[in-house]
């Protein structure tokens, strides 16, 4: 489940399990298979927006290493980004894991796990993110196969009341993959403007960013 459709029912809550649906390497530039545009319908100015950017996009980042159903990934996190203990499908640093009173704060979240799916292709892991392509409110931004075999879809609803990177990245002896989610939560709109902007170009830079720093860095073992 997508954490932009979580956030449309449920305004308060501790911690769930959301985000993936719902992120430079060498590989990272895109030979897309086919891209996607729409016409959002509107966004409003949030509780957080420019703090949120300018706090996190301003931030060091530090080389993780994690295991991920027994696969070792390193992998780029943002300091001062909280990891997530209720995440139980893999590993997820959210500002609102440690938000008192627990909240839906503007700002990011970042997730890797390993689903079920062996492989993806550009089209199903953009229904796998947005399983409704026919929402008024979708622009997709990417749907595209990326160089070294990395799949990509980026999204944005609403303008950029949520920005979305998603990446497919397949294991070289065949197993699971690793889906990589990177999501961004513009916090609760306080007034509809007559025209939505575009997506933020440097917001969902900065979540690329998250996902092009994924490396395999120990195969599972066999």
């Amino acid at each position: 489940m997508n954490l932009r459709s979580i956030v449309g029912t449920i305004v308060v809550v501790a911690a769930v399990a959301a985000c993936g649906g719902s992120k430079n390497e060498g590989g990272a530039s895109g030979t897309g298979t086919g891209t996607g545009t729409g016409t959002g319908t509107g966004t409003g100015k949030t509780t957080d927006t420019g703090g949120a950017k300018a706090r996190w996009l301003a931030a060091a980042w530090t080389p993780t290493e994690v295991d991920l159903d027994g696969v070792k990934v390193k992998v780029d996190v943002p300091d001062g980004l909280p990891a997530n203990p209720e995440y139980m499908l893999g590993k997820d640093w959210w500002i609102g894991a440690t938000a008192e009173p627990p909240s839906f704060p503007a700002g990011p979240r970042l997730t890797l796990d390993r689903p079920k799916e062996k492989t993806f292709d550009a089209d199903a892991l953009a229904r796998d993110v947005e399983p409704d392509a026919d929402r008024a409110d979708l622009v997709e931004i990417a749907r595209e196969t990326l160089t070294d075999g990395r799949v990509r879809y980026v999204s944005a609803t609403n303008g950029s009341r949520h920005l979305d990177v998603t990446v497919w990245i397949p294991l070289p002896d065949g197993s699971r993959g690793i889906r990589c989610n990177a999501h961004w939560w513009a916090g609760s709109a306080t007034k509809e403007p007559k025209v939505a902007p575009p997506p933020d170009a440097a917001i969902l830079d900065w979540l690329k960013k998250f996902c092009d720093s994924v490396h395999v860095a120990a195969a599972p073992a066999q």
